[in-house]
């Protein structure tokens, strides 16, 4: 187990590390950044749909993207969900990635799906000033999920050391 140091500000249970010493991504964690990059992954999800629907038919396809019109609520939001979705991605192929870029994104990752759910806020608050949401239980609901994710991201020591410990590189 670490010690308590400026890398390590909390002592961890041996069980928060992987074999390699690289810290564990929290569960909590996961779930902000699928949250966050929600409105990309039902895109991805309606197209995986709809490629089923080519196979039997067709119907499938307009009905998958009609679904994810009325739940995603625009272009904005989708580019407000893609540094959320990069991070993610980023999340899943740390340990076995040489990739400067995914290094570059995992290192910034804290920040960029902060700043996802900040751009999510921002946006539905647009849309609502603009008269193209209205303010109801859903609308307060999903700012409130936005902030605790910011919260959460930008407070949380756990999250802290997961960003900030950079897995090394594993030739295999």
């Amino acid at each position: 187990m670490p010690k308590k140091n400026s890398r390590y500000p909390l002592d961890y249970n041996p069980s928060n590390f992987n074999d390699d010493g690289t810290a564990k991504v929290p569960v909590l964690l996961w779930i902000a950044l699928i949250y966050l990059s929600r409105h990309l992954l039902l895109v991805i999800i309606a197209g995986l749909n709809g490629l089923q629907g080519l196979k039997r038919g067709g119907d499938k396809i307009s009905a998958s993207f009609d679904i994810v019109s009325q739940l995603s609520s625009g272009p904005l939001f989708l580019i407000a969900s893609i540094p959320a979705f990069a991070v993610l991605i980023a999340l899943f192929v740390r340990l076995h990635s040489k990739s400067a870029v995914t290094r570059k994104i995992f290192t910034h990752g804290r920040w960029l799906a902060a700043g996802s759910a900040l751009a999510d806020i921002a946006f539905m608050v647009f849309q609502w000033q603009s008269d193209q949401a209205p303010l109801n239980e859903l609308f307060l609901i999903r700012v409130l999920l936005d902030f605790y994710a910011a919260w959460y991201l930008l407070r949380s020591a756990r999250v802290r050391t997961t960003f900030s410990h950079q897995p090394t590189q594993i030739d295999r």
